[in-house]
């Protein structure tokens, strides 16, 4: 028996991905220079979950050594549904069955990646930090 675990009690919180660039970094600026860096607030599977470090170096955004920074105008760490987070849309039809069909495959480790935390975050049980002020760890500057 054990005291910590209460089977009603919410599961532990994923931690959203690092910022990073998903995708090849020549990939994510020549797409910047194409289309411009608003690409980067307005299109946030983009922004945040591909090219998030080439995005946060054309918006003059600190990324710290965790992989974390502080929002800014339209660029956000955590989902723009938080605190009530919402799992995405298409067309009108909810990503939630997708969600929770696929989750749980690959050692459930799904929610970790980019495009899960992207279509997931309610779902997935993304965090979304402390949503009030937002403010994630210092970056040090």
């Amino acid at each position: 028996y054990c005291d910590d675990a209460k089977p009603d009690s919410q599961p532990a919180k994923i931690q959203p991905i690092k910022c990073i660039n998903y995708w090849p970094v020549s990939v994510c600026e020549n797409y910047i220079n194409i289309h411009g860096k608003s690409m980067c607030t307005k299109n946030i599977l983009f922004g945040r979950y591909q090219c998030c470090t080439s995005c946060a170096k054309v918006l003059k955004v600190t990324v710290n050594e965790h992989g974390i920074f502080e929002s800014k105008d339209n660029f956000k760490f955590y989902d723009e549904s938080c605190p009530e987070a919402t799992d995405r849309m298409i067309a009108g039809n909810s990503w939630t069955p997708w969600c929770l069909a696929y989750k749980d495959e690959a050692d459930g480790t799904n929610c970790e990646t980019a495009i899960f935390q992207y279509r997931c975050y309610k779902t997935c049980n993304i965090d979304c930090g402390n949503t009030r002020a937002e403010q994630p760890p210092a970056t040090g500057d």
